[in-house]
C-alpha cells in the first residue's frame, strides 16, 4: 500500500523498483525520516512480528514463553539499515517469543521501582508504554482483566498513579528523548536509563519510590481533593507527584551521562556544543583571534568554571 501511494503520489518511479532491497528502502525509507535515530520504523515492526507470527506453532512457543521467562522485553533497531536491519529486527522478534532465546533480548523495567516488567495484562505487558508502566496498575481494576492474570502485587505509589490516571491525570516518566530528539535512546539504553532512575538516591538518600510513598500518606497530601475542583486545573496530587518525577529525571539523567557509555557520549556532545556556543558568543564580544583556533578542552572558549 505505501509502494502504491508513493508511485499514484508521482513520488517514486515504477524503474526504480528493482530488487528485493530497493523495494524494501522505497517502502520503509520516508518513515525512518520521520522516526528518528535509535527508533524502529513502525510499519517494518508490524511486518517483523507478523512474521515472527508465521512460525510454526508460534502461539504455544509464546505461550511457553510466557511461564518460562514471564518478563516482557523489548528490541533493538538494527544499526545495520536496509534489508539486513530488517532481517536482524526480525530474527529479534521471532527470538522473542521463543522459550530460552527471549532472555538474550534487554527487560523493560518499571521506573517507580526498577522492576522488569511482566507479561500478563489486558493488553499485555510488552504494550505497555515505555513511560506509564504504572498503568499496569489500572489493568487491575478494569473488569476486562483477570485477576489470575496479575502476576505481582503493586505497592500504593502504582495504585495512586492509577487512580489519578482514572481523574485524566498523564504522568511522564524517563522517556527516550529527555536528552533531546538528536540523542534519542534505543530501548536497551532506555531500560538502562529507566533502571537509573529507579535506583537513584536524593540528597537524603530516598529514592523514587520511597519519596513518593511518603508523600502521598502525607497530612498534606492526603488534605488535597482527588481531582482538581475546575476541569481547567491540574490536580494537586498529580502536580506534587509529577514534580518529583522530574527532580529524580534530572538526578537520573547526572548519573547516566557519569555511568553509562551513552551516556558519557551525550556528555561529551553536549560540552562540545557548549563550546561552540560560547566561541560564538566570544567572536560576537571581542571579534575574531588572528590565529583562530578551534575550541579544545580546557582552552579559552571551554566551558570550564575558570574560563566561564
Amino acid at each position: 500500500m505505501t509502494l502504491a501511494r508513493m508511485t499514484v503520489s508521482g513520488v517514486l518511479s515504477k524503474g526504480y523498483f528493482q530488487g528485493i532491497n530497493e523495494i524494501y528502502e522505497a517502502a520503509f525509507n520516508p518513515s525512518k525520516i520521520l522516526v528518528g535515530p535509535g527508533q524502529r520504523d513502525p510499519l517494518a515492526r508490524f511486518l517483523q512480528r507478523i512474521a515472527a507470527s508465521m512460525v510454526p506453532y508460534s502461539s504455544s512457543l509464546r505461550a511457553a514463553r510466557r511461564e518460562v521467562d514471564p518478563v516482557a522485553r523489548t528490541v533493538d533497531p538494527s544499526s545495520a539499515g536496509g534489508l539486513m536491519g530488517f532481517w536482524e529486527e526480525t530474527l529479534g522478534e521471532i527470538r522473542n517469543a521463543v522459550p530460552g532465546y527471549s532472555e538474550e533480548l534487554p527487560a523493560r523495567r518499571d521506573y517507580i521501582n526498577g522492576q522488569p516488567i511482566l507479561t500478563p495484562g489486558i493488553l499485555g505487558g510488552e504494550m505497555v508504554s515505555a513511560d506509564m508502566p504504572w498503568i499496569q496498575g489500572a489493568m487491575q481494576f478494569s473488569p476486562l482483566s483477570a485477576y489470575r492474570q496479575v502476576r505481582k502485587s503493586l505497592g500504593p505509589v502504582h495504585e495512586e498513579m492509577a487512580l489519578l490516571s482514572g481523574a485524566g491525570t498523564s504522568f511522564m516518566g524517563p522517556s527516550a528523548t529527555d536528552f533531546g530528539s538528536n540523542a534519542r535512546l534505543t530501548p536497551s539504553e532506555l531500560e538502562s536509563y529507566v533502571e537509573t532512575f529507579a535506583t537513584v538516591k536524593d540528597q537524603y538518600g530516598r529514592n523514587f519510590e520511597l519519596t513518593v510513598t511518603q508523600l502521598i500518606q502525607s497530612a498534606q497530601y492526603q488534605s488535597w481533593p482527588l481531582v482538581a475542583p475546575d476541569p481547567r486545573d491540574v490536580s494537586l496530587r498529580a502536580a506534587a507527584i509529577q514534580a518529583e518525577i522530574q527532580v529524580f529525571k534530572n538526578l537520573a539523567k547526572e548519573q547516566f551521562k557519569l555511568s553509562t557509555p551513552k551516556g558519557q557520549s551525550i556528555a561529551a556532545e553536549e560540552a562540545a556544543t557548549e563550546g561552540r556556543k560560547l566561541e560564538a558568543n566570544y567572536v560576537r564580544q571581542y571579534g575574531m583571534d588572528n590565529n583562530p583556533q578551534p575550541a579544545q578542552p580546557g582552552g579559552p572558549w571551554s566551558p570550564t568554571p575558570g574560563n566561564r
